[in-house]
C-alpha cells in the first residue's frame, strides 16, 4: 500500500511550499479515510511503513480527474487550495494497493523532480 503525492507541474512554487502541502494533504486525507477506510489507514501504518510516492501530476484539470476517479472509486482523497496562490499545488490518494494504483492510473506517472 502507498500513498500517492501529485504535484502541479503547471506552476512554479518553491519546493519548500510544496512540502508545506503535501503535509497538509496528507493529514486531511488521513482525517477523512479514518471514518472509512480504518483498517487500510492501519494497515498502511503497521505493515507499510506509512509509503509515500511523489510522482508528477501536470496541470490542475489532470489531477482533478485522478481526485474524481479515486473519489468515485471510493478512495481517501485531498486536494487544497493555497491561500496565497488560490489554487491547489498538489493532492494526495491512498493509500491504495499496488494494483489500486494501476486502475487509477498512479503507478504510470513520473516521479517528480523539482528541476
Amino acid at each position: 500500500m502507498k500513498q500517492y503525492i501529485l504535484v502541479r507541474t503547471d506552476i512554479k512554487v518553491p519546493i519548500g511550499k510544496i512540502i508545506a502541502h503535501a503535509g497538509h494533504n496528507v493529514l486531511n486525507a488521513w482525517q477523512i479515510g479514518y471514518k472509512k477506510y480504518l483498517a487500510n489507514l492501519y494497515a498502511w501504518l503497521d505493515e507499510y511503513n506509512q509509503t509515500k510516492i511523489v510522482v508528477e501530476g501536470g496541470n490542475n484539470e489532470n489531477i482533478v480527474n485522478f481526485i474524481k476517479k479515486a473519489t468515485r472509486l471510493g478512495f481517501p482523497t485531498s486536494y487544497i487550495n493555497d491561500v496565497k496562490v488560490k489554487r491547489p499545488i498538489c493532492a494526495v490518494i491512498g493509500p491504495v494497493t499496488e494494483t489500486q494504483a494501476e486502475v487509477l492510473g498512479l503507478s504510470k506517472l513520473p516521479l517528480f523532480k523539482n528541476d
